[in-house]
């Protein structure tokens, strides 16, 4: 269990097992918020698309009308003296297609967009949120907690933990026993006291 509190020398987790615990449940709390979330923004595009449909059947229908009035205007343009006149009476058909068909490309184009910014929005708040709290609280804790392990690795680093111990409390916190206690030079008990604030176990000398 020791060694999965740890990668490459970066403590992850706390050695208290409340505190421990509750950042685990934190980690698998944000991964279950992020994988829900793109699912979910997955099936709202999915069910977005369908709004598509109607797009789809005026580019089909512009399609094909477009087509059955540019073959007409072809086989009447074989017409020998009036081909040429009779052709031109298609061209209103042919550009009423091709108005079908960008309609329907613009709905078509609507829709997509329409479904990939709701999408965006159902990954990103959750993202933006977990990014304000979640992440930054454990980054702080990996990040002093792997520094006090280290710390702890090159020697007696008592005075430098009872030190922040005392840096680190409010005024209204800091007992005369606490200053006492610095002043005399007992510093065992500053130094877990901060040990225990960073998460991990004290070290008994």
């Amino acid at each position: 269990m020791e060694q999965r509190r740890y990668v490459d020398g970066v403590k992850l987790y706390a050695d208290q097992a409340g505190r421990r615990a509750g950042q685990l449940l934190a980690d698998v709390a944000a991964v279950t918020v992020m994988v829900f979330a793109v699912i979910g923004a997955t099936r709202l595009y999915e069910n977005v698309l369908k709004l598509r449909m109607p797009g789809d059947k005026l580019t089909e229908s512009g399609s094909v009308l477009r087509g059955v009035f540019a073959g007409a205007a072809e086989w009447a343009a074989r017409i020998p003296l009036v081909g040429e006149s009779l052709a031109k009476a298609f061209t209103p058909g042919v550009d009423a297609g091709d108005q079908l068909v960008a309609a329907g490309g613009r709905q078509i184009d609507a829709v997509e967009q329409t479904g990939l910014w709701l999408a965006l929005v159902v990954v990103l708040l959750p993202l933006v949120l977990l990014l304000a709290t979640w992440l930054p609280w454990r980054i702080r804790f990996i990040r002093e907690a792997s520094a006090a392990v280290a710390l702890l690795r090159h020697g007696d680093a008592r005075e430098l933990l009872a030190a922040r111990a005392i840096a680190n409390l409010p005024l209204k916190h800091l007992s005369n026993a606490d200053a006492v206690a610095w002043r005399n030079g007992e510093l065992d008990a500053l130094a877990e006291r901060e040990l225990v604030r960073l998460g991990l176990r004290p070290r008994r000398q």
